[in-house]
């Protein structure tokens, strides 16, 4: 009985080596770059023009210098009467720096995760990345999707055009922004 036992022990030991550390997973050519959980609602905001950002800083980049951004995955609730995506570099704490690219967005779908492929990747350089969400409505509407927290540094600003001031939101909250990286 106890050389049963051995034998199955041994068994499962050799399976579980067998079945894991394959190249793609000690290697990995894809990762994604976010701070927020899945999904749970979208706050309201007032009639106007916004952007939705993650910020990710050089100590979260820098170990994929090289790679780049190819898609975008954000969450929408309701529809904007608009809709663009910018990636900006490295700026300061409290706002990003110079585009780094820019695609409006012609399509989105509500109350899903929708990807956007980039016309154009953008290089991961291991500085500051802030990912943006543009999108624009006249009437106060729920746009970009959320977690229901607790809040990341850095997972929730939002500009405010009217203001043009770019401000942490001041709820519990990470936009539902991720992006998809790959080696270059």
């Amino acid at each position: 009985m106890k050389n049963l036992i051995y034998a199955s022990l041994l068994l499962a030991f050799l399976f579980s080596l067998a079945s894991c550390g394959s190249d793609d997973e000690s290697n990995p050519t894809e990762a994604t770059l976010n701070h927020d959980g899945p999904n749970e609602f979208a706050p309201t905001l007032l009639a106007g023009d916004y952007e939705a950002a993650a910020a990710f800083r050089s100590a979260e980049t820098s170990q994929y210098t090289g790679w780049e951004i190819y898609e975008v995955e954000v969450y929408i609730r309701f529809l904007p009467d608009y809709a663009s995506l910018t990636i900006y570099g490295a700026g300061d704490a409290m706002s990003p720096g110079t585009v780094l690219g820019t695609q409006t967005i012609p399509s989105l779908m509500p109350e899903q995760w929708n990807t956007i492929t980039l016309d154009q990747p953008v290089a991961i350089s291991g500085n500051d990345l802030w990912v943006a969400i543009g999108f624009g409505h006249t009437a106060s509407e729920a746009v970009i999707g959320c977690d229901p927290g607790p809040a990341v540094t850095d997972g929730q600003w939002l500009y405010d055009a009217s203001t043009q001031t770019w401000e942490v939101v001041r709820i519990n909250i990470n936009w539902n922004i991720r992006a998809k990286i790959r080696q270059a």
